[in-house]
């Protein structure tokens, strides 16, 4: 993966082709990429970047550090972690439920 991803990096589009991140991120997660239909060195379509920067404006900044603090010490803790980077995928973010827990269960909402 590090090989494949290290030949990506000087050909990613979009943001992910500009952003100062983009050798730590390596341009996202090529599961999440595939599964949006989109080629290997198109733009991330879920961005931690983007995520973190709004969200900045919604807390003081003292919490904005623990919250990025905290995200960071689960991805180092992942199995996919390395010296270098880890896997968006193991981002607290990605295990949020946002729907209504009541209306969970139902099909139409859960799967929209």
């Amino acid at each position: 993966m590090d090989t494949l991803f290290e030949g990506m990096k000087s050909n990613l589009k979009g943001i992910c082709g500009t952003c100062e991140f983009r050798e730590v991120c390596y341009g996202g997660c090529l599961a999440e990429k595939l599964s949006f239909d989109r080629e290997l060195e198109d733009e991330q379509p879920v961005c931690t970047k983007k995520i973190l920067e709004k969200l900045r404006s919604k807390f003081q900044s003292e919490d904005f550090d623990k919250v990025v603090r905290s995200w960071v010490e689960k991805l180092s803790g992942s199995l996919e972690a390395s010296d270098t980077h880890a896997c968006m995928r193991q981002a607290p973010y990605w295990s949020m439920n946002f729907r209504s827990p009541g209306r969970w269960n139902e099909t139409n909402v859960r799967f929209s």
